[in-house]
């Protein structure tokens, strides 16, 4: 089990002839934290501190939707891996 920040960004780019390609969407992985590893019991809690301070890139405020053209989004998703 696996906890990650992600940040997604997204713009709206329109090319030089005046035709709409769509947006252009990227994603990057800021951080990554191991929750545990092994099976976990039934019923059993698992506490998690995420501290933001590991981020090696500056974290920025959500930006949504800046003159049309451009967003920032951070998430986080939990990873969860069965075999």
């Amino acid at each position: 089990m696996e906890l990650q920040l992600l940040r997604k960004e997204k713009i709206n780019a329109t090319g030089g002839t005046g035709s709409n390609n769509g947006p252009i969407t990227e994603q990057k992985v800021l951080s990554k934290f191991e929750i545990m590893d092994g099976a976990p019991v039934k019923n059993e809690t698992i506490p998690v501190r995420f501290y933001l301070s590991q981020c090696s890139e500056e974290l920025t405020p959500t930006y949504e939707q800046v003159n049309k053209r451009f967003s920032v989004n951070y998430f986080l998703n939990l990873v969860l891996v069965d075999e």
